[in-house]
């Protein structure tokens, strides 16, 4: 899918945008947002998603965070398994593990959540092993740098 195709004439504010020369991650993801804060168009985080890589443009942690959020504002639960309130839990597990990026605090807390609602234990503690283990490592950081400082 090509740039023109997603955008349609009355998202005139989409023209800043269209002919923006470096787009770049910090740039598609605030497309992402605006398209689902505003809901404009249900399927317009993913293909915004798909036009960045058409770009070639390398999404980072927070593009990813960015389009499950706005997939899950949208109702697109069942396209972004993440979100995982369609019961696709361990699906969901699957694509957190498959990303090209250590998954955050962030993402591994929706997977619990999913998994709290959907009461799948093993899953859940896949979860809350890797918040600990997220947990762990940030205050090894910090008390690293702390150590430095002094």
């Amino acid at each position: 899918m090509l740039i023109h195709q997603l955008w349609t004439p009355h998202f005139v504010y989409n023209v800043p945008f269209v002919n923006a020369t470096n787009r770049d991650f910090v740039t598609w993801n605030a497309m992402v947002c605006g398209y689902a804060l505003h809901d404009l168009g249900e399927e317009a985080p993913l293909k915004i998603f798909e036009n960045m890589q058409h770009e070639n443009v390398k999404p980072n942690h927070a593009t990813f965070v960015t389009v499950l959020r706005a997939c899950g504002h949208m109702g697109l639960v069942k396209k972004v398994d993440i979100m995982g309130r369609s019961g696709q839990v361990t699906n969901a597990l699957e694509l957190i593990e498959g990303m090209p990026f250590e998954a955050d605090a962030v993402i591994w807390r929706t997977q619990l959540s999913i998994c709290k609602i959907h009461r799948n234990v093993e899953v859940s503690e896949k979860a809350a092993c890797s918040i600990m283990q997220l947990a762990s490592e940030e205050k090894y950081k910090k008390e690293k740098k702390r150590k430095e400082g002094v």
